[in-house]
């Protein structure tokens, strides 16, 4: 715990700030939110309803509640952790681990809750849109960036108000239509969700800071389906770095380029433990729990893209960043997973819903760079966020 508060402590004062994060005890804030999560829940026989728009089985709720609590009080949160946004991040966490540990089935995983048991999960105070496993002794780092899961949270509030509203179908609470013409349709008449995405992407290149600014929440009706994507976003970047904890700890080796070997089976693995978590928990299909999977990568190959545009003028074709395959083969790797795990048939759970929040994504960016965005960054400095990376 020493070593991990002292990473986010020299990470805080790269970044240039002088004071900590949290505003009180990290631990106490983060497990008061844990409890008042727990205490708005309603029971209903054998489901518990979270208000206003999602219901999990009793049975494995309350085992990820547990979890969530578990994680916290392992990692003991010190003076750089935000505790509301922590807890947010172990209950992702939580919902990996139980799939992991097998807490859900009478035949525990018991190898795996040994390593769970010296995992530490952190965020860093940092704003690029970084993410890493590392070991550290008989102990294992989860460490998230706060500038990723920020970014790829504007990035889907963009993306789900530039979707059109449609009557819900009946005992349902929202329905609406992700097409690239409804999207353009909305566009037309609001071009709003654009701009959003623009300031946001700007704001981050330019500022460091992964938001735009002036603009209040999404309206209610936009809540349901962005509180699951940040969710699916969350759970598999921390699920992605799980898998590498699981590499370090069994001593898992892959034949040729390792290092990208290790990141292909990353993603795999990470995928199958989003959507068995998704089921188990969260009683949702596949093409709804891993819309992260597809996203998180387009957001990660979006910024590649922007940074080329400020660096050299044009976005190189697929230049992977520093270590990591190329994003698109990535990405074409998790489709196949996805059709050869689920289905390649074009019926309710095909992977055409799992792929609307990404493919809407990259239409957004595409009229940015259609409407001269490059142009616009000509000679414009980079905040040193970006060095390096």
């Amino acid at each position: 715990m020493r070593a991990l508060r002292e990473q986010q402590r020299a990470a805080r004062e790269q970044q240039g700030l002088q004071t900590t994060i949290a505003n009180g005890d990290a631990l106490e804030i983060a497990l008061a939110s844990a409890e008042r999560r727990e205490r708005e829940a309603v029971l209903r026989g054998d489901l518990v309803f979270s208000p206003p728009f999602f219901k999990y089985p009793v049975r494995t709720e309350r085992l990820r509640w547990a979890r969530t609590r578990d994680i916290l009080q392992r990692t003991s949160p010190g003076p750089d952790e935000d505790g509301v946004y922590l807890e947010m991040i172990a209950r992702q966490a939580a919902s990996i681990e139980v799939i992991l540990r097998q807490a859900h089935t009478d035949h525990a995983n018991l190898r795996c809750q040994q390593i769970c048991d010296r995992l530490l999960l952190a965020t860093l105070p940092v704003l690029d849109s970084s993410a890493c496993a590392r070991r550290h002794g008989d102990f294992y780092f989860v460490q998230i960036s706060a500038g990723l899961i920020e970014f790829a949270y504007q990035a889907s509030k963009a993306v789900v108000l530039s979707w059109k509203p449609v009557p819900a179908a009946a005992g349902a609470a929202f329905s609406f239509k992700c097409e690239p013409d409804d999207v353009q349709e909305v566009l037309a008449a609001n071009p709003m969700p654009l701009m959003l995405l623009r300031m946001t992407i700007e704001n981050y290149l330019f500022n460091g800071l992964p938001r735009a600014v002036g603009y209040s929440p999404p309206p209610s009706n936009y809540q349901a389906p962005l509180t699951l994507l940040t969710a699916s976003n969350e759970r598999f970047v921390i699920a992605h770095e799980y898998c590498h904890t699981l590499h370090d700890a069994l001593d898992i080796v892959h034949g040729g380029n390792s290092m990208h070997s290790e990141e292909f089976a990353s993603d795999v693995l990470a995928f199958h433990l989003v959507a068995e978590s998704g089921h188990q928990l969260d009683l949702l299909p596949p093409n709804l729990s891993t819309q992260g999977v597809y996203f998180v990568l387009t957001v990660l190959d979006i910024l590649r893209q922007a940074l080329d545009l400020v660096r050299f003028g044009a976005a190189r074709n697929d230049q992977p960043f520093v270590g990591y395959p190329p994003i698109s083969q990535r990405l074409q790797v998790l489709r196949e997973c996805y059709r050869k795990t689920v289905t390649t048939e074009d019926n309710d759970d095909s992977i055409r819903a799992a792929l609307f929040p990404a493919n809407t994504l990259s239409l957004l960016w595409k009229r940015l760079l259609d409407d001269g965005l490059a142009a616009s960054w000509r000679g414009r400095t980079l905040s040193r966020v970006w060095e390096g990376i």
